[in-house]
């Protein structure tokens, strides 16, 4: 860290100021993992069941977004002419 001393005057009186210039520039935060948003409207009950579903200390949003995931890629699966059907564990 560097430090620099900065004098202002005024008519009256000068004033000594300490100025902190650092050595390293200024960190943005981390990167969004997630950068798309999506509103959802969910039936009734479905909140409470996704609760009552989660592992111990997992997010309900990454329940979701393992369950679009998964959705997905069935999807896809499906949509090859050659894709055999597979059982999911």
């Amino acid at each position: 860290m560097c430090m620099l001393l900065s004098i202002s005057c005024t008519r009256k009186r000068c004033r000594l100021t300490h100025i902190h210039a650092h050595d390293t520039p200024r960190r943005m935060g981390r990167k969004k993992l997630w950068a798309e948003r999506v509103h959802v409207t969910l039936a009734e009950g479905v909140k409470d069941r996704i609760k009552a579903a989660l592992e111990p200390g997992e997010d309900s949003l990454d329940l979701i977004r393992d369950a679009i995931e998964r959705e997905l890629r069935r999807r896809d699966r499906a949509k090859k002419p050659d894709a055999v059907p597979t059982r999911n564990t």
